[in-house]
Order: C-alpha cells, then structure tokens, then sequence
C-alpha cells in the first residue's frame, strides 16, 4: 500500500469498510428479504461517494446511473438487480482506489462476483438479455483493470511532465491550470504542448509522465485527439499517465478511449478526473443572456478546482489520484464516433455567414483548429471536414457565423478565461 499519510489512509480504511458495510446490508436486503429502496440505497451512496472523492461529478456519474434504473426497470424490470450491482461496484471501485493494494482490490472484486453470481442465482438467469450481458461485461472489464492496476507501488516522485491539452473554449486548459498547479507545487516540473492546430502538432514527449486533457464531444475525446492518441502518439514504454477532461454535464464513459489508447501505447493510466464546465454548445444555450451568464459563473466548483490541484499535488509525489477507471453500462461510445467523425463531419456540420454582420475580422479563420476556413469576397467560407469545436460561432463578434441548422437559436458561449483561448497561430521560430 502507497504511503499516503497515516491518518489519511486510515480515513480511508474506515470510509471503504463502511461502504462494504453498507452495501453488504443492502444485498441481504435485496436478496433475503426482497425488501428494495432504490432512492435510499442511491442517496447512500452519494453520500460515500462525497466522502470519498469529495467532488460533485462522480455524483453525477451515480446520477446517471440512477436514471438508467428506472429506464430499464420500466421496460424490463428483471435487470433491476444488475443495476443495484452496476452501482455499487462503481462506489466500492471509488472507495477502495485510494488505498492503491492488490489484496484490497482482490477483496472488493471477490464480493462484487459474490453479488454477481447470487444475482444469476436468483434470478433463475432471467437477467441474461443483450442489455444484460452488456451490464455485466461493462462490470466484469472494470474490475479486471481494477485488480491489474491496483497492485501496490512505491512512490516515485516525478520529475517532468508532459501535458498534452486539448482546449478550444478555454475551459480544459482551466481545469489543466488547477492540475498543473498541484503539479509544480509538488516540484515537478510541466511542460504543456497545446494541441490545437493538429495537422501540424509535434510534441517532444521527454517528460517521466504524460497527462492528456480535453474537452469531452459525443461521449470521447474530440476525434482529432482521439486519432493522435490512436496513430501519432509515441510509445510510453512504461511511463505512468493521467486522464484530465471537462464537460457540461455527465461524461459517462469519456475516459474509455482515452484510456484504452494510452494503454495500447505502454502508458500505466494512474487515474483521470473530470469536472463540470459552462456548456459551450449554443444548439443548447436556449433561453435569455443574463440567465446564462449567470449559469456560467456557478462552474466550476471551487470544491472541484482545489481537487484536480490535489490530484496534480498526488500525481507528482506517484500517489493514487482522481478516480478509477470504470465502464458506465451506457453504450454511446459507438453513438459518438458516429455522429462526429472526420467522414461525417463533412456533411453534418456545415457553416453559412450572415454577410450583413460579418465585419472581415478573420478570427474564425485564425482560430480554426481544422484550418478549414479561408476568406472569400470578404467573408470566411468553409471547405472540408469541421472539428467541431464550435470556436468560429461563439468567438465572433458579430454573431455572424453560425452552423447550419444547429446554432442559430441558441446563445454563444463568451469563453470566461479569453486568455486560455488560441487566437492566432504562432509562427515557428527560425533554428
């Protein structure tokens, strides 16, 4: 087990035998007495789950959880099990993650097969439908990387680190901020390469670590990120790595791409973390200025903030941080890398510009990541695959711009942190 402090690993112990306790109690409720709450059992969880991590967006990933439950116990009240299961390997994995031991992580997952297989016992197997069979698969992979992830380490102080960040509205490269700050505050030294224009990225990974950070779109990184990761991203050898990310609402499985390339790559993921951020998709943004505003001052939490520069703080001195990886039984994975992809993108998302507002400014054309847009007549015209970001309709000025069918009756997202937003691109310097 990590030395994490004495009385901060022994709070742990006590907040995962008291979460052992609790869901040991519910499954003997379940399962003799056929006594079920499902609102009592969910708000005991959120409680642990506060006590453990201390932040709001695991919260919202039980949340989620919680509206799938009734979904399916609407249409097939059979699975109502399997989602008490889901839920609770999910706070025991948050729990027991801290503590970082293989033995801990071997008795977690022999109780979570215990729940398992009483669960197919009493059923009479009835639970064993394709939405089923995906719960159980989506529980089964997550304890398997739990155990071969959760053998204990010494704790390595890292020296240098290498921030690969993905921000287009300024909101990741906030929450990059509060992580980098935990980092150096460590000692570490943090070397950030900004991917943002990616046709011409180029990073020099010469850190002992490597941290990736982006903004969440359809459920995954944004799909050029996710194809440097998946073709262009340097093997890690070994190297230790953290998953950062923001979105505005429930990220569910957003860290599984991320993860799953990383590890392809011989990265060792340590841990991610997100956090909620003001939502940037003016398709979504519906409803008078001030009230956004307003909503946009609320994230993020301070709470979450002073937990991703504890993360970073963590990371550094090679202590456990952020959360586990786990698989939420949601699949839309699939569904994002449908609907936003390099192919689809082409004829989806298209722009027009309202050539009475367009003052010739040119800065979608400067800010484009994609760099698919060019000046013609005096106006931006688009030509090629979009990236997405939604950067060229909330950066103008005169709301001249717009994509085609999913932005006009919305409102723009004024980045808060304009100073974290790439403007212009940096001319290379001459060797």
């Amino acid at each position: 087990m990590l030395n994490l402090g004495r009385s901060e690993s022994r709070l742990h112990c006590w907040l995962l035998l008291l979460t052992i306790l609790y869901f040991w109690g519910v499954w003997t409720s379940l399962l003799l007495y056929h006594h079920s709450h499902f609102k009592l059992f969910w708000w005991g969880a959120v409680l642990l789950l506060f006590l453990v991590q201390r932040s709001i967006s695991p919260l919202l990933d039980a949340t989620i959880i919680y509206c799938a439950f009734w979904l399916l116990y609407a249409y097939k009240p059979e699975l109502k099990l399997l989602i008490y299961l889901s839920l609770s390997a999910f706070v025991l994995l948050m729990a027991s993650f801290p503590l970082r031991s293989r033995l801990i992580s071997i008795l977690v997952t022999l109780q979570l097969v215990i729940w398992l297989g009483s669960t197919l016992w009493f059923t009479g197997g009835s639970a064993l439908s394709a939405e089923g069979i995906f719960i159980i698969f989506t529980i089964i992979i997550s304890l398997i990387v739990h155990c071969v992830e959760g053998k204990g380490e010494s704790a390595v102080h890292l020296k240098k680190v290498d921030v690969i960040l993905c921000s287009y509205s300024g909101n990741t490269a906030h929450y990059a901020e509060q992580f980098c700050a935990g980092l150096r505050q460590g000692g570490t030294e943090v070397q950030t390469h900004r991917f943002h224009y990616h046709q011409e990225f180029t990073a020099q990974l010469s850190g002992d670590a490597l941290v990736v950070a982006y903004p969440v779109i359809g459920w995954k990184p944004p799909w050029p990120l996710n194809y440097y990761l998946r073709v262009q991203l340097p093997r890690g050898n070994g190297k230790p790595a953290f998953i950062l990310y923001s979105a505005a609402g429930g990220a569910e499985n957003a860290h599984v791409l991320a993860w799953l390339w990383l590890t392809l790559k011989g990265y060792r993921v340590r841990g991610r973390l997100w956090s909620v951020y003001p939502l940037n998709v003016p398709t979504f943004r519906l409803g008078p200025r001030k009230m956004w505003q307003f909503i946009d001052r609320i994230w993020p939490l301070k709470l979450d903030q002073k937990l991703a520069c504890q993360a970073g703080l963590s990371f550094a001195r090679g202590l456990p941080s952020g959360s586990p990886f786990f698989i939420f039984p949601f699949p839309l994975i699939p569904l994002g890398l449908l609907t936003d992809n390099r192919w689809i993108d082409i004829f989806i998302y298209r722009n027009h510009v309202w050539k009475k507002r367009c003052n010739s400014c040119e800065l979608c054309v400067k800010f484009c990541p994609q760099q698919r847009l060019s000046m013609v007549n005096g106006v931006p015209k688009a030509k090629g695959t979009c990236n997405l970001c939604l950067g060229c309709i909330n950066l103008c000025p005169q709301r001249a711009m717009e994509m085609t069918g999913w932005t006009e009756y919305g409102q723009q997202y004024k980045p808060r942190w304009p100073r974290l937003v790439v403007k212009k691109k940096k001319k290379k310097s001459a060797d």
